[in-house]
C-alpha cells in the first residue's frame, strides 16, 4: 500500500507541505507516525522557522531541567547540556540538524529527554577528564563582559568586502548563537540578563556567548579568506591594522540576518 505522504504533510499543517512530505519519505516509515505534530515541529525548526525553533528550545530546556537533576547531575552540567543540545538540534554552521533524524515514533519530549541524558553523560565525562582551566569562571566572565563586538571598523577600501563577509557570516550562525548575540548586542542584555533569561549561572552564559562569538569569527574569517585570497594570519593582521576605522554596524547585520 502506497502512503500519501503529501496528504499527511498537509494534514499536519506544515508551512511547506511538499518539503515535509519529501522529508517523511526519507525517513522510510511504514505508516503515518504516531506523533505527527511533533515531527512537523521538528522539521520546521530544522528548516529555520524561528517560532518553531523558539518552541524547540523551550522543550529542550524543559526536558533537561525535569530529567537531569533527578538523575543526579549538577546544575552546571544541566546548564551546559541545554546549550550543547540546543546547538546540536538547532544547527551548527555547515552541519545538518540532528532534528532531521527524529522519526515521530516516540513523543518529541521523550526523545529530547533521552538526548539530554546522553549529552549530560558525555559532558560530565569530559569534565572529569579535563585538566583544570587556567582561568577561573569569574575571570572568564570579566573578560567576556569587557569584550565589545562593535569595536571593529574597517578602512574605506575594505568596507564593501568586509560588510558582505560579515553579513554572510551572521546569516550562517545557528539560531541559538544568533539569538545570544542578538540579545547581547542588539537588545543590550548583560551577562546577568542572559543568565536570568535562561536560568543559568552567569559563567555559563559567558561560555555560551564565547562559543557564539567564536562561531561568528570563524565564519567571518572563512569568507574573508575566500574573498581576499589570504591566509588566516594575513586576515588577522589586516583586521588588527584597521581596528581604529570602524564603520561596520553589528546591530544592522544581525537585523538583516533575521530578514
Amino acid at each position: 500500500m502506497t502512503i500519501d505522504w503529501r496528504a499527511i504533510a498537509q494534514r499536519a499543517g506544515s508551512a511547506d507541505a511538499e518539503r515535509f512530505a519529501a522529508h517523511l519519505r526519507t525517513l522510510e516509515l511504514d505508516a503515518e507516525p504516531e506523533h505527527l505534530a511533533d515531527l512537523a515541529l521538528a522539521f520546521a525548526a530544522a528548516s529555520g522557522d524561528e517560532r518553531a525553533q523558539e518552541e524547540l528550545y523551550a522543550r529542550v530546556t524543559r526536558a533537561a531541567r525535569t530529567t537531569l537533576p533527578a538523575a543526579g547531575y549538577a546544575a552546571h552540567v544541566v546548564d551546559d547540556t541545554i546549550g550543547e543540545l540546543a546547538l546540536t538540534l538547532l544547527g551548527e554552521p555547515g552541519k545538518p540538524s540532528a532534528l532531521l533524524t527524529y522519526r515521530g515514533q516516540a513523543s518529541l519530549g521523550a526523545w529530547l529527554r533521552t538526548l539530554a541524558v546522553r549529552t549530560a553523560m558525555r559532558l560530565a565525562e569530559a569534565c572529569r577528564r579535563e585538566a583544570p582551566a587556567s582561568d577561573s569562571d569569574d575571570t572568564l566572565v570579566d573578560r567576556m563582559a569587557a569584550a565589545d563586538l562593535t569595536r571593529d571598523l574597517y578602512r574605506a577600501e575594505l568596507r564593501t568586502v568586509v560588510r558582505r563577509a560579515f553579513a554572510v557570516a551572521v546569516g550562517r550562525l545557528s539560531y541559538f548563537d544568533r539569538e545570544l548575540l542578538g540579545a547581547f548586542i542588539v537588545r543590550g542584555q548583560s551577562l546577568e540578563d542572559l543568565a536570568r533569561t535562561h536560568d543559568i549561572h552567569r559563567a555559563t552564559a559567558a561560555r555560551w556567548l564565547a562559543r557564539a562569538r567564536a562561531s561568528l569569527e570563524r565564519e567571518l574569517y572563512g569568507e574573508l579568506e575566500r574573498d581576499l585570497k589570504a591566509s588566516g594570519s594575513q586576515i588577522a593582521s589586516m583586521l588588527d591594522s584597521v581596528r581604529s576605522n570602524i564603520e561596520l554596524s553589528v546591530e544592522r547585520l544581525l537585523d538583516v540576518s533575521r530578514g
